[in-house]
């Protein structure tokens, strides 16, 4: 059995189990158990290619369940631990094991603006309103942070991008086999009625969404290159991911995809990467400025701020309320309520959702102008990864328009497992790339 064929193998054991798993609902501990051993034989018998896979495929079985929560103070939620927080924990220790036993830590172009935001964030957490709800934020945005750092660490490993475009596709598969379950139990009718009934699908059916923003890009990077009898069956699957995703009702989803047709235009028509900057620009500043334009004049626009709060299924109350947090002082304007504050503020508002579904307004109100300072630097130092192998990287650079574009409406692009693909996605093209420039320095 060759290589191709051992990693088919396991993918397909891997969709298996994770399916099994999650249509049974089996137990927590049987579901952190089973992954934390898969993840530890990974490590000591097989490849960092086969680690990945453990831990992207944890991310689907640590998805069904609301009660996964291990550490609780009477009513608040620490954190959450689930079978993809383990993986990430073993890999990220291991990490550190090699870059201290190689008395080197690798330090890319996010290394320094992630570090930034994890002290301020950190910090933050003194004045946040509730201790125990900022710890858990700052835990939130540390996983996909250790992401970055754990492709850093092991960047000398050849990973195909054939190969991973494959996965993506099998992980989509996987997914969208959730949801179709889910569909076929609850009642194709009923559930396209609303979307709220993907509750009992997925924890939190915006996460699962959001996913597709990194599956439909990644997975159609392999046509480029793929030859196989395996080309007429991977067309099946993804014409079946697109479809999942078109009924997953998430008009958030939507409005990435459409970002994401103009940019891959531009990108086809080789545009130069200042014109992509100025147009996601300018999509990103129309769309704050009308937020805050229907917030601060709803008296005189109330028909549109009704209209667009019952569009946006209540999403527009709750830029209200952090528009009016960071605006409220100039000590919040400078500094933030502190991470994961919105929750506390959300609920002194009769409101009920932990985040105020937009990054850049949650950035904005938890961590003030120093976090969104933080957070343009970060994003300065992305774009100078992708700028010089825009076109080389085009799926992938597709893959992160799409899930930003989307994140501008919704939880935030560093949530937990979001973070974690996010990171290793940015992570894999800067790697990528030094390695190639280091086999060219060695031919000379």
């Amino acid at each position: 059995m060759n290589n191709k064929q051992q990693m088919l193998l396991h993918l397909v054991l891997l969709g298996l189990i994770t399916y099994g798993l999650w249509l049974f609902q089996f137990s927590f501990w049987i579901n952190v158990t089973i992954f934390a051993i898969l993840m530890i034989l990974a490590i000591l018998k097989g490849t960092f290619k086969q680690q990945l896979l453990v831990l992207l495929f944890s991310i689907l079985v640590s998805s069904r369940t609301h009660d996964t929560t291990l550490l609780e103070l009477t009513n608040n939620i620490i954190y959450t631990v689930d079978p993809h927080i383990v993986t990430v924990s073993i890999l990220s220790i291991v990490s550190i094991v090699k870059a201290v036993k190689n008395r080197k830590m690798h330090m890319g172009k996010l290394s320094l603006p992630i570090l930034l935001i994890s002290i301020y964030a950190l910090i933050s957490i003194i004045w946040t309103p509730v201790f125990i709800d900022g710890l858990s934020g700052f835990f939130t945005i540390l996983e996909g942070y250790m992401m970055y750092f754990i492709i850093s660490e092991h960047k000398d490993e050849e990973l195909s991008m054939k190969d991973i475009s494959i996965v993506f596709t099998v992980f989509g598969f996987v997914l969208s086999a959730q949801m179709l379950t889910h569909y076929i139990n609850y009642g194709f009718i009923e559930a396209l009625k609303t979307k709220h009934v993907f509750s009992d699908f997925w924890a939190n059916p915006n996460v699962a969404f959001a996913l597709y923003g990194f599956i439909i890009p990644m997975s159609l990077y392999k046509y480029r290159h793929i030859k196989s009898k395996y080309k007429y069956l991977f067309i099946v699957l993804d014409l079946m991911i697109i479809g999942c995703m078109i009924l997953s009702q998430s008009r958030g989803l939507y409005f990435g995809f459409i970002v994401g047709i103009i940019f891959a235009l531009l990108i086809y028509f080789r545009s130069r990467s200042k014109t992509l900057l100025v147009i996601g620009g300018t999509i990103f500043v129309s769309f704050i400025a009308t937020m805050m334009i229907l917030v601060f004049f709803k008296e005189r626009f109330i028909s549109s701020y009704e209209w667009m709060d019952e569009f946006s299924s209540g999403r527009l109350a709750l830029y209200d309320i952090a528009i009016h947090r960071f605006t409220g002082s100039l000590r919040t304007f400078i500094f933030g309520d502190g991470i994961l504050s919105s929750r506390y503020y959300i609920e002194l508002a009769g409101k009920s959702s932990m985040y105020y579904h937009s990054f850049f307004f949650y950035a904005f109100a938890t961590l003030g102008i120093i976090g969104i300072a933080l957070y343009s630097f970060l994003f300065y130092r992305i774009y100078q990864v992708f700028k010089p192998r825009l076109r080389k990287y085009a799926y992938l650079s597709i893959a992160i328009l799409v899930f930003l574009a989307h994140q501008l409406v919704d939880v935030g692009f560093d949530n937990r497992f979001l973070g974690v693909i996010f990171y290793f996605i940015v992570g894999l093209v800067e790697y990528r790339q030094l390695n190639l420039e280091k086999q060219l320095q060695e031919c000379k």
